[in-house]
């Protein structure tokens, strides 16, 4: 198996579709460094299920898409392509028969990877395991790359072992070794959870067994129960009719006393309202002298209150006339201290004003002489900037002209050159012979050849599937019949456990001596029923401990039974026979009174009944008829397996036989194709030679005259260059004195301008400080001139108040003088005199009030007695109205629930025993409960689950004896596996060293190396290697140079190749670190290990070129994009030797 190619499109910088190929066995992959020859390994690396991308140079994944250049944008997804040449059928599996194989990955920007094998989208696994064991993979021996030689050699021991694996094909194995312990482990854990579910049925099937005891007491309380229930709540209802119509008594009495209380109580209501009406009169009269009292007493109250107020108005309008007068005072001396601080300000505002205009003036002018400097030495510096622009461009022109002089120099001799080898590619076309091979006949013959190979392939199919077909089905058969012998054979023995269990005594029982017809089984049953299970003995041993039937005491004979060694006749001779129900219905009417007609499905029927056979477990009989039949089944079905087995062992000889001889077909089709390839291929090659040279030589000639036209205009533009070189060398000397000058003008322009600046400055603050002193005085002088008005205005305003008081004043004394000629005094008495008698007939009228109203409250203690009584007499009667509807509700109640329950109220009470109450049938009621709680949860479904879960149990444990077996096997595998991997090691192992003692001297030229193991366990020791150079005794491989780690590392992958060539090598720069010397001698092992192995390597070496039979080159002739140019070496010697 070969790589044949490889297809990229937007992997890394190789961002458009491209193909390599690799038709030699010696491949090398040769350009500049960063040109992207590395890529190419990453890919295949990548494509075989690389999942760490620090292993691709990368820190994502989705770093191996191509992220943009200066040219291009970034593209989304990333794929690779690998095409295998498979005509060996190195691959294992479906696969050996494809001659090609084509493996494929893709990765978008969502970091989605997506994997195809020939076409079909696979799994990453799929791929891991397609080329498990034959040396390829993401970090096999096959591919090394930068760096790898050298770490090779110091890998860890475990590291280093997995090469051996590899080349041991014992990965296979270690990853059916992974399967198979967890497949152990998740056997296990199913016998757990088994073991577990096992053990919850045992203790089910324990609980369900004393559950099915219990059920049939259950029901026999229960029937006490509900009959007791019955009685008990008919005594409850009587006991509630008899208690509602005692308490209907009692209210009628009640009734007849309240009425009477009723009527009482409204005389006294009279009385007490004309007792009310007085009152309230009295009231009336009392009002009106309480509000002349009080306006009296309103009088008076005023007529000293405005004596009183008048004495205070009068002191506090002397004290604010007092208060109004200091405040002028005050006022007037602040106004006058504010007048004087006014002159000294206008005076400091005089004095200062001049004095700022003055500065004022002199930085105006400063300014004015500033801004002309600035503007001369704008001009100036205008003026130096633009020589020494001048100057800064005559340099960068003859920069220019040098670098372009020597470029022309440069493009010069690359176009001599260039004419030098195309002349000789023109001698080597000229002078070429052409060698042409006609293999038509035998290709012709080769086809025929072909086609009849096909045919007999196509034919050798068709039987092969066909033949499958029928092994197909004779295994379906063969798994069918083992199915039903397993499931007959199983409930064979379930039939035979049953029976054993059945006969519980030594002695024979009834069923054991008799056989019923065949489909009578549940006929009998329901006939004779209890008497199957009776005891069969001897007429000496029958006594009445001992009874039961005589065996051969007599015979009996009747539709229902086929044999009976007893006399049955007793119980048999009055039974007749139907096949079903609606038969022995249509006998009915000509029955004998005494007679009985038994139906096959169980039924018994009689004049006056129909008894059927409850539903339970299958009888004794019913047992040993199946028991019968399933002997019978179970021998033909051993018979048809045998059969079964013999045919099928037939039909697989037969497909071993097909499968060889296809395979004959496949490797004859094979050789036949590899030969018609390999003539197709050279006849191409003739001809495709014969137009490449036709059109190179075209391409020769009009290369060779561009190139010739090209040096004659290199040649004048050289000229010219210099021409102008010598031009500029004279401009930058009167550049560089114009700029001298111009700089001296511009130092002597910066020294006076900063002089002309500091004056200002000064000038400036001089200036900011008169303003700032005058803008103060001007403030204070504006502040000063408010509060003097502030101050005049407050002045205006004390002297109307002091007016406004003063008139008030004179108001109060003129009403002052008239108060006192009034006599006052004489008001005053005649109104307390009117109080006085106003008081007297209050304290009448109060008095009469005070009778009046203790009569009213007697009658009102006299009318609370009556409602006290009537609200009494009321509560009791609804008190018992409440009972009674209670009881009538209780009764109706007990009503309902005896018609919920179907009770006859008139049946029960005619069975009822005169003595019986209520608490005695409580009693016994409770007393069935408590026995029926006694048993605890009931399961009434108890049987029918106790052998759904026996038979589940059953299947559980032939479960666990299947996983149990499961478990040794897989046991069993892994030993096998641990066996066949120490020797696949153990062997391997050896060869490679062995290979590795040879390969050492020949590529050293002398000196010994070894591989050692670190443990005796074959499955787990680690590899370790040993190298010491000729004329050296290192103690450790770590003290080797880098050249002679790479050699080492070289020798032990290829005995490593020797051992188990992988398909193909890669190689990246492995000679980096070798002499010409170790390089020469790497060739040579490289040459003699390509006669098995393919290789494609990466290298700068001239000596590993030269030894390439195909160069692939790697350019990047866009920035970031990497482009493919591919070079046959066959071709080019041929070309050469031509020329």
């Amino acid at each position: 198996m070969k790589l044949k190619q490889i297809k990229l499109a937007g992997f890394k910088s190789f961002v458009d579709p491209t193909k390599i190929p690799f038709q030699k066995a010696l491949t090398g992959v040769i350009g500049p460094n960063g040109c992207g020859k590395s890529n190419v390994i990453d890919a295949v690396r990548w494509v075989l299920g690389e999942s760490n991308a620090k292993h691709l140079r990368g820190g994502a994944m989705t770093d191996v898409i191509f992220s943009g250049s200066s040219a291009r944008r970034p593209v989304s997804v990333a794929g690779v392509e690998l095409f295998f040449d498979n005509q060996d059928g190195r691959l294992p599996g479906q696969y050996a028969s494809y001659q090609e194989i084509s493996v494929k990955r893709q990765v978008t920007r969502d970091g989605d990877s997506t994997y195809y094998l020939n076409g079909q989208k696979c799994r990453r696994k799929d791929i891991t395991d397609l080329f498990m064991g034959t040396g390829l993979g993401p970090r096999s021996y096959a591919i090394i790359e930068q760096g790898m030689i050298s770490r090779l050699i110091e890998s860890k021991p475990q590291d280093l072992r997995v090469f051996i694996e590899e080349a041991a094909g014992i990965s296979r194995y270690k990853e059916r070794r992974r399967d198979t312990e967890n497949r152990i482990r998740h056997t296990r854990e199913n016998l757990e959870r088994l073991g577990d579910i096992r053990g919850e049925l045992a203790l089910q099937l324990d609980k369900l067994s004393e559950q099915s005891k219990a059920a049939l007491k259950y029901r026999e309380h229960k029937k006490v129960e509900r009959q007791t229930h019955a009685e008990l709540l008919v005594l409850r209802y009587e006991d509630h009719v008899k208690k509602t119509e005692e308490l209907s008594a009692k209210i009628n009495q009640l009734d007849t006393e309240l009425l009477k209380a009723q009527s009482e109580n409204q005389t006294v209501t009279t009385k007490q309202t004309e007792l009310n009406i007085g009152l309230s009169e009295l009231v009336g009269i009392e009002q009106k002298k309480v509000a002349e009292f009080y306006q009296s007493g309103t009088q008076i109250a005023k007529l000293e209150q405005q004596i009183s107020h008048q004495k205070e108005r009068e002191e506090q309008s002397n004290q604010q006339v007092n208060e109004i007068k200091s405040k002028q005072s005050d006022l007037e001396t602040q106004v006058e201290q504010q007048i004087n601080q006014l002159n000294r300000l206008d005076e400091e505002v005089n004095h200062a004003q001049p004095e700022f205009e003055l500065m004022d003036e002199k930085l105006g002018q400063l300014i004015d002489q500033i801004e002309q400097y600035e503007k001369t030495g704008r001009s100036q510096q205008d003026n130096f900037h633009a020589q020494k622009q001048k100057l800064s461009n005559v340099h960068s022109q003859q920069q220019v002209l040098a670098t372009q002089i020597e470029h022309s120099a440069s493009q010069i001799l690359q176009v001599s050159d260039q004419i030098n080898i195309y002349r000789q590619q023109l001698a080597v076309l000229e002078d070429e012979s052409s060698v042409d091979s006609d293999d038509s006949k035998k290709l012709q013959e080769l086809i025929a050849h072909i086609a009849d190979d096909e045919n007999r392939i196509q034919n050798n199919t068709k039987d092969l599937q066909s033949l499958e077909i029928d092994i197909h089905q004779s295994q379906q058969q063969q798994q069918q019949n083992q199915q039903a012998v397993a499931v007959d054979t199983s409930r064979l023995a379930f039939i035979n456990s049953e029976l054993l269990l059945s006969q519980s005594t030594t002695e024979k029982q009834l069923w054991q001596v008799i056989n019923a017809s065949p489909g009578w089984e549940k006929a009998v049953e329901v006939v004779l029923g209890h008497l199957l299970s009776s005891n069969v003995t001897l007429m000496e041993l029958l006594s009445t401990e001992h009874n039961g039937f005589v065996e051969s005491d007599g015979k009996t004979t009747h539709k229902l039974l086929s044999s009976s060694e007893v006399n049955l006749s007793p119980w048999l001779d009055g039974v007749h026979c139907a096949e079903n129900l609606t038969e022995a219905k249509s006998l009915l009417p000509d029955l004998n009174q005494s007679h009985l007609i038994a139906t096959k499905d169980g039924y018994l029927l009689g004049h006056g009944f129909l008894l059927g056979k409850a539903e339970t477990s299958q009888s004794q009989l019913s047992l040993v008829s199946e028991q019968e039949h399933l002997t019978q089944q179970v021998k033909s079905l051993e018979v048809k397996q045998k059969q079964l087995n013999e045919s099928l062992t037939q039909l697989l000889e037969q497909r071993t036989e097909l499968n060889e001889k296809h395979k004959q077909l496949n490797s004859s089709l094979q050789e036949s194709n590899l030969l018609r390839t390999s003539i197709l291929s050279k006849q191409a090659a003739v001809r495709e030679q014969k137009e490449k040279d036709e059109v190179q030589k075209k391409l020769l000639l009009e290369q060779l005259e561009y190139s010739t036209k090209q040096q004659v205009e290199l040649e004048l533009t050289r000229e010219s260059h210099h021409e102008k070189q010598l031009q500029l060398y004279a401009l930058s000397e009167q550049v560089q004195q114009e700029l001298v000058s111009s700089e001296t003008k511009v130092q002597t322009y910066r020294i006076e301008h900063q002089n002309l600046k500091q004056q200002s400055q000064q000038a400036q603050q001089s200036r900011n400080e008169l303003q700032s002193k005058l803008q103060n005085l001007l403030t204070q002088q504006a502040l000063v001139k408010q509060q003097v008005e502030q101050n005049n205005l407050r002045k205006i305003e004390l002297a109307v108040q002091l007016q406004r008081i003063s008139k008030e004043s004179n108001a109060n004394e003129a009403v002052g003088e008239s108060i006192k000629d009034a006599s006052i005094e004489l008001q005053l008495q005649k109104l307390l005199s009117k109080q006085t008698d106003l008081q007297k007939e209050l304290n009448e009228i109060r008095s009469q009030q005070l009778e009046l109203q203790q009569q009213i409250d007697s009658l009102k203690s006299e009318q609370q007695k009556h409602v006290v009584q009537i609200q009494g007499l009321t509560q009791s009667i609804s008190e018992l109205k409440l009972q009674r509807e209670g009881l009538k509700g209780q009764a109706d109640s007990q009503l309902q629930l005896l018609k919920e329950e179907g009770i006859q109220l008139q049946t029960v009470m005619s069975q009822l025993d005169d003595n019986a109450n209520i608490s005695q049938w409580q009693q016994k009621l409770e007393r069935v409960r408590s026995q029926i709680r006694q048993l605890g949860a009931i399961n009434l479904a108890a049987i029918s689950e106790f052998e759904q879960q026996s038979e589940r149990k059953n299947y559980l444990d032939g479960q666990c004896d299947d996983l149990n077996q499961a478990l040794q096997s897989l046991e069993s595998a892994i030993r096998k596996i641990d066996k066949e991997t120490r020797i696949r090691f153990k062997t391997t192992f050896e060869k490679v060293n062995e290979d590795l003692s040879q390969l050492f001297p020949k590529v050293f030229g002398g000196g010994s190396a070894y591989l050692a193991l670190t443990d005796d366990d074959l499955l787990e020791t680690g590899v370790t290697i040993m190298a010491r150079p000729p004329g050296k005794k290192n103690s450790t491989i770590h003290l080797l140079s880098g050249g002679e780690k790479a050699l080492t590392a070289l020798s032990l992958v290829f005995a490593i190749f020797r051992l188990n060539p992988a398909p193909f090598c890669m190689l990246d720069e492995v000679d980096a670190p070798l002499d010409d010397a170790n390089v020469e001698r790497f060739c040579r092992l490289l040459k003699e290990m390509s006669k098995t192995v393919q290789f494609i390597y990466i290298s700068h070496n001239k000596i590993t070129m030269e030894l390439a039979e195909q160069l692939i080159g790697v350019t990047m002739h866009e920035p970031g994009v990497s482009r493919i140019v591919t070079v046959d070496i066959d071709e080019a010697v041929a070309l050469a030797d031509a020329g």
